[in-house]
């Protein structure tokens, strides 16, 4: 069955970026999950065991209307519990909360149409827009969740640093050039004794990977941002902006294929990636450093202040 792509053809064949997608969405989930409570929580978990049990009775067409069926119902548990408690929290976070898990439960689906091979027999072109939704949105979108259930269970000044450790790994696992799991390639450039995949292989285009990129090296700081906005006057939050700013953009030119979107020839690529990572380190160890010094000051200072208030209460 021929691709659109010259030299390329499609091959049915198993997801071969389970791993992948799965360190973005499961997490995800589980914070979906929790967010709807246990009505959520029983229909996943009764939705997943009927649909192993389908798919090992080899009854195709049911297991599959199973697993959309149940990501439905779980999308229906999660806006009913989110407006019955919706006087707990403001009402556009409750509404992004049922937006963005409704996109977490609609890659999801895709997730699993993808694993079907009859799916793949008779819709090969649905198949292929489903494997690049699932590897282009799994980030964005598991970044938003996967924020909320850190802000669930840590500091919410500490939110950004750990968004910003998740986007990276995100981005190394699924905004780097990725062969289709369904494309076979009749012929390859060999480059240092490996066959090279022609461009028509590769799941993401260069756009995909620019807006990634954007979205990592932009969402920490934005986080920041919107955490911190009563009182971003002072200055010492210019540091803790810098260091968000910077570590993305060190760690995008650090990593193989960081930078594989841009419009330019490799060596020009691997010249700017160099660049980078040195002005980026530089940030760093500016915001790093300056964030010592003041809790170092913040040290000096606690002994002072609690000896002057055990004065004045004597």
């Amino acid at each position: 069955m021929s691709s659109a792509g010259a030299g390329v053809r499609f091959a049915p064949g198993p997801f071969k970026y389970n791993g992948r997608v799965a360190i973005a969405l499961v997490p995800a989930l589980l914070v979906a999950a929790g967010l709807g409570g246990r009505v959520v929580m029983g229909i996943l978990t009764i939705g997943t065991m009927l649909w192993y049990i389908m798919d090992a009775m080899q009854y195709r067409e049911g297991s599959i209307t199973v697993g959309w069926g149940t990501l439905l119902l779980a999308q229906g548990g999660v806006m009913l519990n989110i407006f019955y408690t919706i006087q707990n929290r403001p009402i556009a976070l409750s509404f992004l909360i049922i937006l963005m898990t409704g996109a977490l439960l609609m890659v999801t689906g895709m997730w699993v149409t993808v694993q079907f091979r009859f799916i793949q027999m008779q819709y090969p072109a649905v198949v292929l827009a489903f494997e690049r939704q699932v590897l282009t949105a799994s980030l964005p979108v598991a970044a938003v969740m996967q924020a909320i259930g850190i802000a669930a269970v840590t500091d919410l000044g500490e939110v950004p640093y750990y968004l910003c450790a998740v986007l990276c790994l995100m981005y190394y696992v699924l905004a780097r050039p990725l062969e289709s799991s369904f494309h076979q390639a009749k012929t390859g450039r060999t480059i240092g004794g490996k066959t090279a995949p022609p461009a028509e292989a590769i799941i993401q285009s260069k756009t995909d990977a620019f807006w990634l990129a954007v979205a990592v090296m932009l969402m920490p700081a934005s986080s920041y941002f919107a955490i911190h906005i009563a009182v971003l006057n002072h200055w010492m939050h210019f540091w803790s902006l810098l260091i968000l700013g910077c570590a993305p953009v060190a760690f995008l030119a650090s990593i193989p294929d960081g930078l594989w979107w841009l419009p330019m020839p490799p060596r020009f690529i691997k010249g700017l990636s160099r660049l980078l990572l040195v002005l980026a380190a530089f940030g760093l160890l500016a915001g790093m450093c300056r964030d010592l010094v003041r809790s170092g000051q913040d040290l000096v200072a606690y002994p002072k202040s609690h000896m002057q208030r055990r004065a004045a209460s004597t």
